[in-house]
């Protein structure tokens, strides 16, 4: 990969940032300091390009796409820790309520969680008679429950958030998007120390209400976005070769019926 002619600047220094799913380097040039990702695919790259569009107010700046290659404005500030004060979980709410604001394609999920439950069985991850029950209640909720496919969140995590000199919130991540089911991204922050605690979930939710409406997420919804979200992460890592407890221990800890 030449940054030189994908940027049209002389490269300074390169520095290597990270990815599971692409490499992600920092670059740092004459004419400014930029974010580089190389995307898995062509696919993801120009998925990418398009919710960059469409998620202006949350993503870095977005310089353009160069085949499979995205460039990004390097945000310089903070990254959020799992105590931050109330107002920016506030902050965190409205720019998730402004995200779901985004309307996505349907995606196909129902016989893939019901596969990937089926995987956990025969990888001995979980016992039957516990797939039964998360196949039932998923199956109950699926006819219970209305959804709505919109632009979520796949790792909503506070080490993806940084905060700039001025106080702004961006979403650094950028493969952490996906166009899903609503509520989707809420799984990981709702069942982490991080909105473990009422005060933070009360103001995230204000937060969210002032630009949306979170009225969907009731019990029932959490339940099910909880045995989707988790099911599907403990069989997709355990596919790659890693055991994820956390996942296996949070369907184990939900209220099944």
């Amino acid at each position: 990969m030449c940054f030189m002619e994908i940027l049209g600047h002389e490269v300074n220094s390169k520095s290597f940032l990270g990815g599971d799913t692409g490499e992600s380097y920092k670059i740092v040039t004459d004419k400014g300091t930029f974010k580089i990702r190389e995307c898995r695919s062509l696919r993801r790259a120009k998925e990418i390009e398009k919710f960059a569009g469409q998620a202006s107010f949350l993503l870095p700046r977005f310089y353009g796409r160069f085949g499979k290659v995205l460039v990004f404005e390097f945000i310089r500030g903070r990254r959020l820790g799992k105590k931050e004060p109330t107002q920016t979980y506030y902050q965190l709410g409205k720019l998730h309520g402004r995200l779901n604001r985004i309307s996505a394609r349907p995606r196909r999920i129902w016989s893939r969680v019901l596969k990937h439950i089926d995987y956990c069985v025969s990888s001995k991850l979980i016992r039957e008679e516990f797939a039964i029950k998360l196949k039932k209640n998923f199956l109950r909720l699926k006819r219970k429950l209305q959804f709505k496919y919109v632009l979520d969140f796949t790792d909503f995590h506070p080490w993806n958030f940084m905060k700039n000199d001025s106080g702004r919130l961006y979403f650094v991540d950028e493969d952490g998007l996906i166009e899903n089911v609503k509520g989707y991204g809420l799984a990981k922050p709702f069942n982490r120390r991080w909105f473990r605690k009422s005060e933070n979930r009360k103001e995230f939710v204000n937060g969210y209400n002032s630009v949306n409406d979170f009225s969907y997420f009731t019990e029932d919804y959490e339940l099910f976005v909880n045995i989707y979200f988790n099911v599907v992460k403990l069989a997709r890592q355990h596919k790659k070769g890693i055991f994820n407890e956390k996942y296996l221990k949070t369907l184990q800890g939900l209220e099944l019926k």
